[in-house]
């Protein structure tokens, strides 16, 4: 997850979810999360630079000042030297993405964003 169109603000929290295949999950060691941009394959954020691959999961909280746009989260097998490993055959995640995130712009009048934002989470 996100595996489809889906539409968040910025300063609300996007689940991501991966799946860990081929090892025990708790020798896995850990995954890098990116934000990729869409069509371009850029990659404009580093959502998480290591955290557990076993944990299977991530709750990004979006900062107020993300760039609206198209977007893809990448996972991607970190090695122990800190190398990350792209396209592994152990993350279901890794290599082309399912869906994309569409970021948007936090609402006026409140919420996680001082000035700005309520929450909204919804399917393209």
């Amino acid at each position: 997850y996100p595996d489809d169109k889906t539409v968040v603000r910025a300063g609300t929290t996007l689940p991501i979810r991966w799946r860990v295949h081929g090892t025990e999950p708790a020798s896995f060691g850990s995954v890098q999360i990116r934000l990729v941009q869409h069509g371009t394959g850029v990659v404009k954020r580093v959502i998480a630079a290591s955290t557990a691959g076993s944990a299977n999961q991530y709750a990004w909280e979006i900062p107020c000042d993300q760039a609206p746009g198209d977007f893809f989260i990448s996972v991607v097998r970190a090695h122990k030297s800190g190398e990350v490993m792209t396209g592994s055959d152990w993350l279901e995640g890794a290599g082309p993405p399912k869906g994309f995130v569409r970021i948007q712009q936090p609402l006026a009048g409140g919420g996680a964003c001082p000035g700005k934002g309520t929450s909204l989470h919804t399917e393209l």
